[in-house]
């Protein structure tokens, strides 16, 4: 795949991210309007991890800031989102209607596991690029 394919994929893993924001935004507004008159700033920012997701897909990758990371690391990326994402809007729902239940938490979980393997395998990926970059340094230097 071609640098200019990667950053038009990139750009376009951008666009769904953003209208995944807005369609979450208007989501909540709505359920806002209906809820009668009860808040839950869980459900109000339940947007903000899309919009995250999606200005860092654009930064690091569309933009050609930086090189497009591992799979892996684009799938916790992405599992790390939604699961923030919809533990926030199960969070909110169950703050609305008055009730609680613990299993919640399981979704906080699954964003930490997620976005801890992002981490690691950004930072793996990291260490792979520069070794590579030492080894040509050596070999061209050895070449002269």
């Amino acid at each position: 795949m071609s640098a200019s394919r990667k950053g038009s994929w990139a750009r376009r893993q951008a666009y769904l991210y953003f209208g995944l924001a807005a369609f979450t935004a208007l989501f909540s507004g709505v359920y806002e309007l209906f809820s009668h008159d009860v808040i839950s700033f869980w459900m109000i920012l339940a947007f903000l991890p899309f919009l995250i997701g999606g200005l860092l897909w654009l930064l690091f990758c569309g933009l050609g800031l930086f090189r497009l990371p591992h799979r892996l690391f684009q799938i916790c990326l992405m599992m790390a989102t939604v699961s923030a994402v919809l533990g926030m809007v199960i969070r909110g729902v169950l703050i609305i209607y008055g009730t609680w239940n613990n299993l919640v938490h399981s979704y906080t979980v699954l964003f930490a596991l997620f976005f801890t393997g992002a981490v690691i395998c950004f930072i793996l990926y990291i260490r792979a690029r520069n070794g590579r970059a030492r080894k040509a340094a050596s070999r061209a230097e050895t070449d002269l």
